[in-house]
């Protein structure tokens, strides 16, 4: 792409939900196998999984997933994401994320524990994974969930409309839906997520009221410092004088 001066991968926009298979390999074979479905997205468009709701594994689906780590001699943890059409029957792999997944949480609640099986493999114990787990468990990262509420608030080009932005997303507070990250036993971490989600929308909303009072002319002068330096842009400022 010459315009962008470097080169850059395309990926079809194909139709369907996504599937997600989470995998423990250990040896030739997967040691845990579970598969879940993202309901909401942190951006519009796409991208990490902000509600997601468990599903039982697909034939399919799951096997793809299985044949391409047992290719690639895979061993530990891999998220294998698809895109499936069931329709016509289309799988697109979309990506393997060679770690812990954002949405380990919905996995743990459903008492697949991947960091407990993986700990034990690596310390010589071999763990005892359930036969099956709940389908339809959903949970949510709820930093994500308050971060599209506060897109929406801002009326961001993303959000369509000013209420719609909020409201789709209020139903995934519910307290049905599990958190996560939130737990009784370790509340800090998502207590820190929290804090750091504040202030960066505090810090936001102070830019924006800054930009509205200050002149646009001094708008102008505080960016050309930022890029420029500051030393450069007095120089040029008293050179006028």
């Amino acid at each position: 792409m010459p315009a962008l001066r470097c080169r850059a991968s395309v990926h079809e926009d194909v139709p369907g939900a996504g599937a997600c298979v989470t995998i423990l390999f250990h040896g030739s074979a997967p040691s845990i196998l579970s598969q879940h479905r993202p309901l909401t997205a942190h951006q519009r468009s796409g991208g990490v999984s902000v509600v997601a709701i468990a599903e039982s594994p697909d034939s399919k689906v799951a096997g793809m997933a299985v044949r391409l780590l047992r290719a690639i001699e895979w061993q530990g943890v891999a998220m294998v994401e698809f895109r499936y059409d069931q329709a016509t029957e289309r799988i697109a792999l979309m990506e393997v994320n060679g770690r812990y997944w954002g949405s380990l949480g919905l996995c743990v609640a459903c008492g697949v524990d991947f960091p407990y099986a993986q700990w034990a493999y690596d310390h010589g114990l071999t763990p005892d994974p359930p036969p099956s787990y709940p389908i339809g468990v959903r949970a949510r990262w709820t930093v994500g969930v308050l971060s599209n509420i506060a897109e929406a608030l801002q009326h961001r080009p993303e959000h369509h409309s000013y209420w719609k932005g909020i409201t789709s997303n209020l139903p995934d507070l519910s307290p049905a839906i599990k958190d996560m990250l939130f737990s009784w036993r370790d509340p800090m971490p998502a207590v820190i997520e929290a804090v750091a989600l504040l202030m960066r929308e505090m810090k936001a909303w102070a830019k924006r009221t800054v930009r509205r009072i200050l002149p646009k002319s001094f708008q102008k002068d505080l960016a050309l410092g930022r890029q420029y330096g500051w030393r450069l842009l007095l120089t040029a400022r008293l050179r006028r004088i």
